[in-house]
């Protein structure tokens, strides 16, 4: 390790400080300026007041300069219009076209009696030609700006070739040049005042889409969590309430047979403790699915129709005597539609195992080129009328996902006393 003396410099030291002070400088400005540009926008009738003020200020010193070498008006009446010229400036940004039509006949009146300070005066008309075109309305905002520059330019031309006649051909090409000048500065600030106007309109525009994107950003937000918030009920009825359901009848059965028949009594236990066991699990996948912060779903996987024997199983084991007919080439599902059908035969069962008393089901499924047919016919007894079946949270769980699908669902009495459920459900989203 190298000890340098107390006295000694490091040039790589004091350069990385004088960097940072750069840099920190520069950000303090940046702050700063940003500050000062949030005043100004939210306050611009107060900060064109002070803009007026100092330029009011730079025009009266001028004209205390240029005062001892020509006075044509009295003192008072100079100082009087150097202020009544540019004191509308603070109005520029709410009156833009009538601060412009005001200033205009005090710069010709200050031209006439012929006060020496023409340069600020004729700054201050750039300023008003400027604000009309950035914050004038549509209607009049080109006759305003075309009287001011009309008005301009002829004071610029009756100076310079009327008032002082040009005596040499050099003379008379300056001239020229302060007239083509004063055009294109005219010209320019007629521009740059429009430029500035489409520029204020598409902040305004970009200011309002945001706001409407945020506002559909919110709707869809909302949306969504209703949207989950139905799908997760539907879960619940379809899955926990079929297990419930199949518990219920079960342990009926147990309780009717309990004494005479014990060994069958022992199976309804059986079936009642399975069916508990899958509930939980269903439950333990939806609350799961819930307390995570992702959208897709890995704990169990949904049912298939290929568990559709299973199902039917269930419900022979719960007393209900279901036949299944299968028509057509089975093949794989779109998963939609697959989850769909599955759920809408285990509701239609579940209402036939609760409603319709001792009843026989029998379960069609038809593999169509384009479309999966379901039906499920009981001949119970059992009264479902018309309140029960619109009303039924099943059923309308069944018309919503047939709804999703662009399908067609058909539930109602039969005329033997039973009750079918018929579904037609499209592919590949063909409407129904």
């Amino acid at each position: 390790m190298v000890l340098r003396p107390a006295t000694e410099r490091d040039p790589h030291r004091e350069g990385e400080e004088g960097r940072r002070s750069v840099r920190y400088a520069v950000r303090m400005s940046t702050r700063l300026f940003g500050r000062v540009w949030t005043g100004i926008e939210r306050h611009p009738t107060i900060a064109d007041g002070a803009f007026a003020a100092a330029l009011c200020v730079l025009a009266l010193l001028a004209l205390r300069v240029a005062w001892p070498f020509f006075h044509p008006v009295p003192a008072w009446a100079a100082v009087g219009l150097t202020v009544l010229l540019i004191a509308p400036l603070t109005w520029r940004r709410r009156f833009p076209l009538v601060v412009l039509l005001v200033m205009v006949p005090i710069i010709v009146v200050y031209q006439v009696v012929d006060i020496p300070e023409w340069q600020w005066t004729v700054n201050s008309g750039w300023i008003a030609l400027y604000s009309a075109g950035a914050y004038g309305g549509d209607r009049w905002r080109n006759r305003a700006r075309a009287i001011g520059v009309a008005a301009i330019i002829a004071l610029v031309v009756y100076e310079v070739f009327v008032e002082d006649v040009p005596g040499e051909s050099d003379m008379v090409l300056a001239r020229v040049l302060v007239l083509v000048s004063n055009v294109v500065v005219a010209a320019w600030f007629w521009w740059f005042g429009d430029v500035m106007r489409v520029r204020r309109q598409r902040e305004a525009q970009l200011a309002v889409r945001t706001l409407q994107l945020e506002r559909e950003r919110e709707e869809n937000a909302r949306r969504a969590v209703l949207d989950e918030r139905v799908r997760i009920a539907r879960e619940l009825h379809d899955v926990v309430a079929h297990h419930v359901s199949l518990m219920g009848v079960q342990a009926g059965a147990a309780r009717r047979v309990l004494t005479r028949r014990p060994e069958k009594a022992e199976e309804a236990l059986a079936a009642i403790e399975a069916a508990s066991r899958q509930a939980v699990r269903e439950m333990q996948r939806l609350l799961g699915f819930l307390r995570q912060e992702r959208d897709d779903d890995p704990l169990t996987p949904q049912p298939t129709m290929h568990q559709l024997d299973n199902l039917v199983a269930q419900m022979r084991e719960a007393g209900l005597a279901v036949e299944l007919a299968v028509e057509g080439e089975e093949r794989p599902l779109p998963p939609s539609v697959d989850l769909s059908a599955y759920r809408i035969v285990q509701e239609a069962l579940t209402n036939t195992l609760k409603h319709a008393g001792p009843a026989t089901a029998a379960v069609t499924v038809r593999y169509g080129d384009r479309a999966l047919e379901i039906e499920v016919v009981d001949d119970g007894r059992g009264r479902r009328d018309a309140g029960q079946v619109n009303g039924s949270n099943g059923l309308i769980g069944m018309r919503e996902r047939v709804s999703l699908l662009g399908g067609r669902l058909q539930v109602g009495q039969d005329a033997g006393a039973g009750f079918s459920v018929r579904a037609h459900l499209p592919l590949e989203g063909q409407p129904a």
